[in-house]
C-alpha cells in the first residue's frame, strides 16, 4: 500500500485498491459494539457523535496535557537514499526540489530512512550483523550530515517475508531471543549513531498483532533508557471494524494500532495521505476532510480529520506521538490539485485542524520515497503551504 515494500504500484489487496504512497497493553477495554470502554458509549454511534462535537473532544481526550509545553513543529520525511536530499532537508533547497525554491530546512525533524535496507531475518537476527561481518559501521544509511545538524535518523526494520516465512515466523523467533535482539539493536544504534527504529509491515497475510505487540513493547522499553525509540507506520483509514482486535488479520499490523499506543514513540498515520484505498472515505482529501461516522463502523470516524480524532481520543499524544502522514503527490495539469485530491485549500484547512487539536508534525511520503530531485513533482503551493504551517506557533 504505501512504502517501504517495494517503490512500485502496489497490486489490488482484498477489498482496497492500494497504491504506492509516501512511510504492550490494550488502553482500553473493548465492548460488544467495538467501542471503547474509556468513553462509556451508550449507542453505536455515541463515540462518533462525541467526537464530531469539538468542545466536547477537546475536553475530554485522554492525551490531553495541559501542563506540557508544546513542541516545535516538525516536517519529518521518508526517504530510500538520506545522501541525495540533504540539501532539501538541511539546506536552502537549491535543486528546487518538489517544484519550489522554498526550504524547508529550518522546520524539518526525524528522517526515516526506508525501504528494505534493515532487514530481520528468519533467525531473529538483523542481516545487518552478517552484512558487517560481525561488525558494525557508522555512516551506513549517509545519515552522518543528518547527525551533524542535529536531527533525528530513524531506520526501518521490516522483516524479511518469503514463501515459506511470514512475518509472523519473523516475529516469533526474535520474541524467543528478545533480551539478545534489544541489546543488539542498542549496538548498532551507539555505532551508527542513530536515534531510533521504525516499523512499517505490510503484511496482507501471516500477521500476529500479539506477538508485534509483545515483542516491540519490550522492545522499546528496553531501549528507551540509551535514548532509542521504536515508532511504527500506521493506518486508520481501515473503516470495517475496531483497531485493537490483536488479529492475524491481512494488513492487521498496520490496522491494530491501539496496543502501540503505550510504548511506540511515534505513530505515523498513513492514512491520511490519503490512498485510493480509502476512496470515497478520506480519498479523494479535498472531498473527505470532515470526521463522519464511517459507514461500516459507525463508533469509528471516517474522514481525513475523523482519522485524526479518532487517534488523539485512543490515547495517541498530538505533541510529539501522533504524525500524519502527508503524500505531496504529482500535480493535475491545471496546477490546483494533486492526483490524490489534495487543493490548496484543502491542505491549509487540514494543518489548521492539526494546529488546533495540538498535533506538532506530519510526515512525508514522495511516490518515490526521495531517491531523485527529477522525481517528484507535485503543485508548486504544497511545500510552501506545509512551510507556513510550521512557521506558525
Amino acid at each position: 500500500k504505501m512504502h517501504c515494500r517495494t517503490i512500485m504500484p502496489r497490486l489490488e489487496r482484498a477489498r482496497f485498491t492500494r497504491q504506492i504512497a509516501l512511510y504492550g497493553c490494550v488502553l482500553s477495554s473493548t465492548l460488544p459494539d467495538g467501542g471503547s470502554a474509556l468513553f462509556h458509549p451508550t449507542s453505536p454511534t455515541s463515540h462518533a457523535e462525541k467526537l464530531q462535537n469539538d468542545s466536547a473532544f477537546a475536553g475530554d481526550r485522554p492525551n490531553k496535557r495541559e501542563d506540557a509545553p508544546l513542541r516545535p513543529k516538525t516536517i519529518d520525511l521518508y526517504s530510500n537514499f538520506p545522501s541525495r536530499i540533504v540539501d532539501f532537508v538541511l539546506g536552502n533547497n537549491s535543486h528546487g526540489f518538489a517544484n519550489t525554491s522554498v526550504s524547508i530546512s529550518n522546520y524539518t525533524g526525524t528522517v526515516y530512512q526506508c525501504c528494505n535496507g534493515f532487514l530481520l531475518g528468519a533467525d531473529g537476527r538483523q542481516a545487518y550483523i552478517a552484512q558487517h561481518n560481525g561488525s558494525f559501521g557508522n555512516n551506513t544509511w549517509g545519515q552522518a550530515p543528518y547527525v551533524a545538524a542535529g536531527k533525528a535518523v530513524v531506520i526501518n526494520i521490516d522483516p524479511t517475508v518469503n514463501a515459506s516465512v511470514s512475518a509472523a515466523n519473523v516475529c516469533a523467533t526474535t520474541l524467543a531471543r528478545k533480551e539478545d535482539y534489544a541489546a543488539e539493536l542498542i549496538e548498532i544504534a551507539a555505532h551508527e549513531n542513530i536515534q531510533g527504529f521504525t516499523l512499517d509491515w505490510e503484511d496482507g497475510a501471516g500477521n500476529d498483532v500479539g506477538c508485534f505487540n509483545e515483542l516491540w513493547g519490550f522492545v522499546s522499553t528496553t531501549i528507551k533508557p540509551h535514548g532509542l525509540t521504536v515508532s511504527v507506520s500506521v493506518d486508520n483509514s481501515n473503516h470495517q471494524g475496531p483497531m485493537d482486535k490483536n488479529s492475524t488479520a491481512p494488513w492487521s499490523t498496520e490496522w491494530d494500532w491501539v496496543g502501540y499506543v503505550p510504548w511506540a514513540g511515534t505513530l505515523v498515520n498513513m492514512g491520511t495521505y490519503p490512498g485510493s484505498w480509502s476512496q470515497g472515505l478520506s480519498y479523494p482529501a479535498a472531498q473527505h476532510l470532515a470526521a463522519t461516522p464511517c459507514p461500516a463502523y459507525p463508533s469509528k470516524l471516517c474522514g481525513l480529520e475523523g482519522q485524526v480524532r479518532d487517534m488523539l481520543a485512543h490515547g495517541v499524544d498530538g505533541n510529539g506521538q501522533l504524525s500524519p502522514g502527508i503524500n505531496p503527490a504529482k500535480c493535475e495539469p491545471n496546477g490546483t490539485m494533486t492526483a490524490n485530491g489534495w487543493t490548496q485549500d484543502a491542505l491549509s484547512q487540514f494543518l489548521d485542524f492539526l494546529t488546533a487539536n495540538g498535533v506538532r508534525s506530519v510526515t512525508l511520503w514522495f511516490d518515490n520515497a526521495l531517491q531523485l530531485y527529477q522525481d517528484s513533482f507535485t503543485c508548486p503551493w504544497f511545500v510552501p503551504t506545509l512551510h507556513d504551517w510550521a512557521a506558525k506557533l
